[in-house]
C-alpha cells in the first residue's frame, strides 16, 4: 500500500508527498531515488533526512545533484570531496 501511494504521487510529480511518505516509513532506497528527480527543496530535505541518519555519501550525492554546494562546505572535507 505504501509503495502504491509513493508511486501515485510520483508519477502525478507529487514529489514532495511522495518523500514525506518514505521518509516516515525511512524507505531510503526510495528516498533518494525519488529525491534525485525532484525539486531542491525536496532534495534539501532529503540530504538533511540522510545527513541526521549518518548516511553522508547518500546525502553528498543529493546535494551535488542539486547544486547544493553551500550545503556540501559545512560536511567535513573529507566527505565532501570527490572521490
Amino acid at each position: 500500500m505504501l509503495s502504491e501511494a509513493i508511486h501515485f504521487y510520483a508519477k502525478a510529480q507529487y514529489y514532495s508527498q511522495a518523500v514525506k511518505i518514505a521518509i516516515t516509513n525511512e524507505l531510503d532506497g526510495e528516498i533518494l531515488s525519488l529525491s534525485m528527480a525532484s525539486p531542491k527543496e525536496v532534495a534539501f530535505r532529503s540530504a538533511a533526512y540522510f545527513e541526521r541518519k549518518g548516511l553522508i555519501e547518500k546525502a553528498i550525492r543529493l546535494y551535488r545533484k542539486q547544486e547544493l554546494s553551500k550545503r556540501l562546505t559545512c560536511l567535513p572535507k573529507s566527505m565532501a570531496s570527490p572521490n
